[in-house]
Parts: structure tokens; sequence; C-alpha cells
């Protein structure tokens, strides 16, 4: 047994090419460390280092782990038996192919990155979304001037959905001249939007002065238009709302207490019943 041991304990490691090495062969030096600056040759280097080792027999989980290089670029590099040709800044985008029709649509005046997508879609783009918003942004960045809605607004920031949502039905006075402008081109390049517009600043006035004698008349001119799904469930609620807009009585304290009582029972975290959440909101009281 002691000489079994002392056996294991001078044993040397054999090296998978088949010679045995009395000791384990020096670590590649790391790419930082290579004399060579430019990004090619750095990766030429690891990749020599890795064809290398490769030759001697090494497994490419091994040479993944000691040069710190992804197992699948260890394992690509091998099989191709070159290094692939590769650079970040003159790989192409698939929007290229369609860039002089963009640039055309662009010049006519659409700047709206989801029209076009659906457009080049038919003409056999395959790509998503988010990379003709990217090609979009990178020539809205190279015209400035184009980029607003509204020409004179410069780098002015084009609202959300929601926003801009809520700026066709506010008071003009509430808004300042940009957001203003936005929606008077909004209105004017989007004609069919004039009459739904025109109705929801009518129903929003019609809510806050409490005008219910103005409800019939506008339910029926909703009717025809976008606003139909809206107006149909005012009418299946019809009494309701007709005494919303005429009595001067709220739910809003009701409203009010509810989400006092929910914010005081999320805050015992579900871990005390309900004689604890009864003696906290007589408390607050």
């Amino acid at each position: 047994m002691p000489g079994h041991a002392g056996q294991r304990r001078h044993a040397v490691t054999p090296d998978p090419g088949g010679s045995p090495s009395p000791t384990t062969p020096p670590l590649p030096a790391p790419a930082a460390e290579l004399p060579t600056a430019d990004r090619h040759g750095v990766r030429q280097a690891r990749f020599d280092e890795v064809m290398a080792l490769h030759g001697r027999g090494w497994p490419m989980k091994r040479i993944a782990r000691t040069l710190g290089i992804n197992r699948k670029t260890v394992r690509a590099w091998v099989r191709a038996g070159e290094l692939p040709v590769w650079s970040q800044r003159d790989r192409g985008s698939a929007v290229d192919l369609h860039a002089v029709y963009l640039r055309q649509r662009w010049c006519e005046g659409s700047h709206n990155a989801a029209r076009l997508w659906r457009e080049i879609r038919e003409r056999g783009f395959r790509g998503q979304l988010r990379t003709v918003q990217r090609w979009v942004r990178r020539l809205r960045d190279a015209n400035p001037s184009s980029a607003g809605a509204v020409g004179t607004i410069g780098t002015w920031k084009m609202p959300s959905k929601r926003r801009a949502a809520w700026l066709v039905v506010a008071d003009p006075e509430t808004i300042d001249a940009a957001e203003q402008r936005f929606v008077d081109a909004l209105l004017v390049r989007c004609e069919g939007l004039t009459t739904v517009i025109e109705l929801a600043r009518a129903f929003s006035a019609m809510v806050r002065r409490q005008q219910a004698g103005r409800l019939d008349g506008w339910l029926a001119a909703a009717k025809e238009t976008a606003l139909a799904g809206f107006a149909d469930g005012i009418a299946r609620d019809l009494a309701a709302i007709r005494s919303a807009l005429s009595l001067p009585w709220s739910t809003g304290p009701v409203e009010g207490q509810i989400s006092r009582l929910k914010t005081i029972k999320r805050t015992m975290c579900g871990r005390a019943k309900f004689d604890l959440l009864r003696h906290r909101a007589l408390e607050a009281a």
C-alpha cells in the first residue's frame, strides 16, 4: 500500500496527445495580453490558440474553460478550420434590401415605423418590427428636421398613445403650444378622426358640466361613428348614467374609503384577520 501511495503521489498526467508530460503545460496568455492591438489580431491569436490545443488532443470543454471562450465558439472554430470573417460594422441589415422604397415613403411623409413595417412585409420582408424601428430611428437621427409630427417642433418628443388620446380631447387652455400644434396637425392628416374627436370632447364637457339633457343627442350621433361600442355600453346602463349627469351626489367618497381599506389590508401582508383590520380601520378614522 505505501508503494502504491507513492506511485499515486509521483504519477504523471498523461497528455491526450499520447506522450506523458511530467508537468502541466503553461496556460495560454489571455487575449488582453497579446501583442496585437487591433480586434481582428486578438481574435486571430485566440483562434490560433484554440487550434493548437485542439491539435494536441485537448477536449473542447477544457479549451473553452482554459481560454475563457464560449464552448459554442470553440466548436464553431474547430469545425470551420479557419477564423470566420465577421465584422459588426460591416454587417448589413435585411431592411437595407427595401431601403430605396423606405426612403421614398419617408420623403412622402410616412414616418411611422409600424406602418412602414407592414408595407415592406407585403413586399417580402420577414423581419421583426423592432428591426424597422431601429432603421427608422437612424434615419430620423440623420434628418432631425423631419422627426416630429409637426415640422416646426424640431426635437419635440412624440407623445405616447395614451397621451395623444388625452391631448385630442383636452381643453386647449390646459396644453402648451407645441402640443396644440400636434393636435392640429393630427386633425389635418386624419380627417376621419375629426368627428370622433369632436364627440369625445363633447362627452367630456357633458360629464364635467353635468349636462344630462345632451345625452340622448350625443348617443344618436355616436352610434354612427367608431364610438358606437362605447355608446351601446352607455345605453345599457342609461338610467345610472343619466342620474350621474343630473344628481349632485358622487361615489367618490365611497371609492376613497374602499381604497383606504385595501391599503391597510395590504400593509398587513395577509397575516392578520378581520378583527385587526377592523381595529386599524376604526383607529385610522
